[in-house]
């Protein structure tokens, strides 16, 4: 029986940043992982020195926590700023700028009604298409949110979508790693006093005399004072079944969108559109695509596509990337599995509910279906749950 005195289900940015704070708080943590690899949507396919993302692939200036978080594992001096390329949008008449598809005197009506609309209690669908209008939002706006979450944004809320955060000026606003963003998850997962264990599923977690015991399915056995999972509300509401059938039951409840990403490599000269950032589809079997064209290399280009939940076979996305690139002559392709969390009105109350049932348990969850997906609302929850340990 190996022992520990927390063990964190679950190597993304979620489990190894509180992994970090663990070891702050005087705790030598255990992370694990299902997957081969840590840092979970932190993924960067590297080539020799050749990188792109396939899952998360910006930082900004307001994810204050995160930028402690680099300093204090030494990788703030690692940060590079992207170059400028433009975001697109792609319809059935091709690719085409966001403004094409605006109708500027719907917009001219509608934008008067953002200072008496309140986002609070609302959808984005309901409060942009007062702002923006109705048309708008479905012809552009729509679809650039889809892009971001990577899922029909409409039922999203609206508050919960973008935040206003505090600016850290002494850091460029906008920015990501060398050698990508995975080099943050590896940094962290660096800490000798972190240990990690990849390519390891627990399969059952029984919570008897103040003490964890978590099954793997191997058959290996861990104990912990402490346990925490950072994994997809749905995975974690099946381990907890049996020892916290409450909680088990607010996070069944919680929707999630699975996300199927192919990322490609291509020659410059092999694609026939210009540089661009990222595009956004209005209505095809992908969300979008970001590509590695902020950070330009001399001989390639890349593309990750998030692709909807069984939307064609593989050689049927290929060929649609092919379509949108203008070639099927691809140097490498490469994939990717990510859960995204749906989140819906009144949410908020469920994980105040959920937090409530957490008080005074050595039980600590975090992940992005708490406050926000972005990568500051990982962080920031795992920061809260490990001082609930410090205490």
């Amino acid at each position: 029986m190996s022992q520990h005195e927390i063990i964190i289900v679950g190597g993304g940015i979620s489990g190894l940043s509180l992994a970090h704070y663990c070891v702050k708080a005087g705790l030598q943590p255990l992370v694990m992982d299902k997957d081969d690899r840590m840092g979970g949507t932190f993924n960067t396919c590297r080539r020799d020195s050749f990188w792109f993302e396939l899952g998360a692939h910006t930082c900004y200036n307001s994810y204050g926590n995160l930028v402690d978080l680099l300093r204090e594992t030494g990788s703030l001096d690692q940060i590079t700023k992207p170059g400028s390329a433009g975001y697109k949008l792609f319809t059935e008449n091709g690719i085409k700028s966001i403004t094409s598809q605006l109708s500027i005197p719907e917009m001219i009506v509608s934008l008067p009604r953002m200072f008496a609309t309140k986002m609070a209690g609302e959808t984005v669908e309901s409060y942009y298409s007062k702002v923006f209008g109705k048309r708008n939002f479905r012809s552009a706006i729509g679809p650039m949110f889809n892009a971001v979450i990577c899922q029909k944004s409409n039922d999203f809320p609206a508050d919960m979508l973008f935040k206003k955060r505090l600016r850290r000026k002494e850091v460029i606003r906008k920015f990501s790693l060398q050698g990508g963003l995975q080099s943050i998850t590896d940094a962290i997962a660096a800490d000798p006093a972190i240990e990690t264990v990849a390519g390891m599923e627990v399969q059952e977690i029984e919570f008897a005399a103040n003490v964890f015991t978590l099954t793997t399915t191997d058959g290996s056995c861990y104990e912990a004072k402490y346990l925490a999972l950072a994994t997809p509300s749905a995975s974690a509401a099946n381990l907890l079944q049996k020892p916290f059938p409450e909680i088990a039951k607010k996070l069944a409840a919680l929707q999630a969108e699975k996300v199927e990403t192919l990322g490609v490599v291509v020659r410059k000269e092999e694609v026939k559109i210009g540089p661009i950032a990222a595009l956004a589809a209005q209505n095809d079997i992908f969300y979008s695509f970001v590509s590695r064209d902020t950070f330009p290399d001399p001989c390639y280009r890349a593309f990750a596509f998030h692709f909807k939940t069984d939307a064609g076979s593989r050689e049927a996305r290929l060929d649609r990337i092919a379509q949108v690139l203008g070639t099927r002559t691809f140097e490498h392709t490469t994939s990717a599995k990510h859960v995204i969390p749906s989140l819906r009105l009144g949410h908020k109350q469920t994980i105040a509910e959920i937090d409530g049932l957490l008080a005074g348990t050595p039980l600590l969850l975090t992940g992005n279906y708490f406050t926000g997906i972005a990568i500051e609302d990982c962080v920031s929850r795992s920061l809260q749950e490990s001082r609930r340990v410090a205490r």
